[in-house]
């Protein structure tokens, strides 16, 4: 049987379930949280989805950690996390009932079996690792146990969980195999020595895509390793999302489609996200102390749309009776194209009637909205027509809507609940609620993503939050002339996103370039996947404004950006506090498509600094003065200038200027960095295509078995005067070409 027929995973459904009549005011009705029945049943996939949810938010801590000793307790919590809820069977599970395929039960044991193992030496590793942190036992007992460790790992990945033909089916275990490896060669680098030069020999990885030439050191085998996974995780999960893609153009396909990128961004694409940060240099990690790194995920999942279903699921609103015009792209092209972030703060709903036959106005339904954001921001859907219903849009965590069909031939949402984190519950009513009468039936559908650690969220227990709403015809069209046969759909945030940008004091924050308040020639464009949310491409004279937070007496910051510059060096004037500067972006790619990879994405550090004062807020401005408009913005960091002096402990003989150099190695000044790689840039995949995704919309795979074009010498064909050779005068400002701050 197809496991598509049963209910969906994380959203579920009980028919002919309805609440008695609620008393509505027009604007904001708050009431109590009603104790309706919802739930039959708690489906797998979502109890795997809070777990891998759990994990994402320890992970998250451990970046938040002083220090690496103390983020030794959030690994071993993931440790207990993935052992205790058993997540090799879960996640693969999981991904047979998404893509219809089974995993052979010889390698699905060998898969737990291999996962208890990794798991059990890596909590082994932990204990060492602390017990020579505190001096308890001595380096020659450690350093066997991180050697073992990494290289049992790296193998494992490359020989296993990579295996031909069921790359898919462990993608989500070869993540998190993949996050404890990082994780182990970067203290492999912090506490490196003679006895921790380099690597041992890898094993013949395999797939061509994880083929890593020798390294020279752990740092350069760290660099290297957080590139090739972060590529081989996305060229896998756009390979099964073009997989599910082709295999028809149904509405029910849709939400095959639907399902399979909601839960992998949850269980891949998201902890690709973190990668990057397990660059102790870029990162600030070192024996003597680490700085926090806030980071935000500012991609948008959609669940899938609230429309009637009957009892079988069978027959609905993606199935009417007659004239059934619902297709994959009339569904995915009613999907909101990506914008900046919305933070909402109302929902203006827009009711009207709804019938078939001699009495076109037998019901009522919601027609259309328009959502009011936090920057003020006002998106239209739909029809909006009349007195609209005012709902509080704040901080919605799940959203109830009541159903209904007209013989299965008009559909509409004629109620809806809306749970707020303090508590309370807006609420839409139809006037005629619930709707009756010949051919009529309702009911009830709720649409949320999984608390951590459990299926169904709370009010203080909850990952995402509601940051879109859209009425959609998805494709259906009116029996009654003039009328709006809809379903509604709904977009959400992780919770990490937050509504402001408040700088910590000794931490590095990240800032998504899609929060930023204001954008003026620029466009929102689909992210690769790996970068937790979308970009921005800032055309020539763009602009983004960014209003930034910090307390009074806090340390001053630097800010660095991460970007991609396609074809010609760029150039952006950059100011904060009304003092400009111009930086130079270097040519990172000659792709222009928007399908990156992970070497596309560059650094650079402006030569600004926030300074302290007490100014409490702060905008920070971006201008496209050059003639490039091939520019994207990932992320804005601000960095704690201490960071720049607190390096000085492991490296006391460098200055504050040769911060900016790369040519040094944590215990060996001497040694080769890897940092200024000029990878092949033309080792863009062509496996991409052109639907919309929440991560990339534009983006699948078609398998081209040439993606691994990197060169296998690229270590020693960087260049470390490789940068901009425009006009170091232009428009009469100092031009700095700050790359990368260690």
């Amino acid at each position: 049987m197809n496991p598509y027929q049963n209910k969906n995973k994380n959203e579920y459904e009980i028919l002919d379930a309805v609440p008695g009549n609620i008393n509505t005011s027009n604007r904001y009705p708050f009431v109590s949280t009603p104790d309706i029945a919802m739930f039959d049943g708690i489906s797998p996939s979502s109890i795997g989805l809070g777990t891998i949810l759990s994990l994402f938010l320890d992970y998250k801590s451990l970046l938040g950690s002083p220090s690496i000793s103390g983020g030794i307790g959030f690994l071993q919590s993931i440790i207990g996390l993935i052992t205790g809820a058993n997540l090799a069977t879960v996640t693969i599970d999981d991904v047979q009932r998404l893509i219809n395929q089974s995993l052979d039960t010889y390698t699905r044991q060998q898969a737990e079996s291999r996962m208890d193992s990794i798991t059990s030496n890596y909590n082994q590793y932990l204990l060492n690792l602390r017990d020579y942190i505190n001096g308890r036992t001595h380096r020659d007992n450690f350093v066997p146990s991180l050697r073992a460790n990494e290289q049992r790992l790296r193998n494992e990945l490359d020989s296993f969980f990579s295996l031909r033909g069921r790359e898919l089916l462990l993608l989500p275990n070869f993540v998190q195999v993949a996050l404890l490896h990082l994780s182990i060669l970067r203290d492999a680098v912090v506490y490196g020595g003679p006895d921790l030069e380099r690597p041992f020999v890898s094993e013949t990885a395999q797939t061509p895509f994880l083929i890593r030439p020798p390294s020279s050191s752990f740092r350069e085998a760290l660099l290297t390793s957080i590139r090739i996974y972060t590529n081989y995780c996305t060229r896998e999960y756009h390979n099964g999302l073009n997989q599910m893609r082709n295999r028809g153009n149904s509405g029910r396909d849709w939400l095959n489609f639907n399902a399979y990128r909601r839960e992998l961004t949850l269980s891949v694409l998201d902890f690709l996200a973190l990668f990057p940060f397990f660059d102790e240099t870029r990162y600030g990690v070192s024996r003597n102390g680490s700085f926090p790194v806030n980071l935000q995920l500012s991609r948008v999942i959609y669940t899938d749309p609230a429309g009637f279903l009957n009892a079988n699921g069978r027959e609905g609103w993606y199935a009417p009776r007659h004239n059934n015009t619902v297709t994959f792209s009339s569904i995915e092209n009613d999907i909101p194209i990506p914008t900046t972030s919305r933070f909402l703060q109302a929902i203006d709903i827009f009711t009207n009637g709804l019938g078939v036959g001699a009495n076109p106005n037998r019901t009522q339904s919601w027609q259309g909205n328009i959502n009011s954001s936090l920057n003020n921001s006002r998106d239209n859907f739909g029809s909006n027509n009349g007195q609209p219903r005012i709902i509080s849009g704040q901080n919605i965590f799940r959203v109830n809507s009541t159903v209904h069909t007209l013989d299965l031939r008009s559909f509409g949402v004629s109620g809806a609940d809306f749970l707020h984190t303090n508590g309370q519950t807006s609420q839409y009513r139809v006037q005629l609620f619930p709707p009756s009468g010949v051919g009529v039936h309702h009911g009830t559908l709720s649409r949320f993503l999984p608390g951590t650690n459990t299926s169904v969220p709370t009010e203080n227990n909850f990952t995402h939050i509601l940051s879109r709403v859209a009425n959609i015809t998805a494709g259906l069209q009116p029996v009654v002339q003039g009328q709006r046969n809809s379903v509604v759909i709904h977009g959400w945030t992780h919770r990490s996103l937050t509504r402001e940008d408040i700088l910590a004091p000794d931490t590095i924050t990240q800032i998504p370039a899609v929060k930023a308040r204001s954008i003026s020639n620029c466009n929102v464009v689909s992210g690769p996947g790996f970068t937790g949310g979308d970009l921005v491409r800032i055309n020539v004279n763009g602009l983004l404004i960014f209003r930034i937070t910090r307390g009074i007496g806090m340390p001053s910051y630097r800010i660095r950006l991460r970007y991609v510059c396609s074809g010609n060096s760029a150039l952006l004037e950059v100011t904060s506090g009304g003092v400009p500067q111009t930086i130079v972006l270097r040519s990172t790619t000659n792709n222009s498509s928007g399908n990156f990879v992970y070497e596309d994405f560059d650094y650079v550090v402006a030569p600004l600094t926030l300074s302290t004062g007490v100014v409490l807020e702060r905008d920070l401005v971006i201008r496209n003065i050059g003639s490039n408009s091939n520019v994207f913005i990932d992320k804005i960091e601000y960095i704690p200038g201490s960071m720049f002096l607190n390096r000085s402990v492991e490296k006391s003989n460098q200055n504050i200027e040769n911060m900016y150099q790369t040519s040094y190695y944590n215990d060996n000044p001497n040694s080769s960095d890897t940092y200024d790689n000029e990878y092949n840039p033309n080792t863009s995949d062509s496996y991409y295509q052109s639907y919309k995704n929440n991560s990339n919309p534009n983006y699948g795979c078609n398998g081209n078995q040439e993606y691994d074009n990197y060169n296998q010498d690229y270590y020693n064909n960087y260049k470390q005067n490789s940068g901009c050779t425009c006009n170091q005068g232009y428009n009469s400002k100092k031009l700095y070409t700050y790359k990368y701050l260690p």
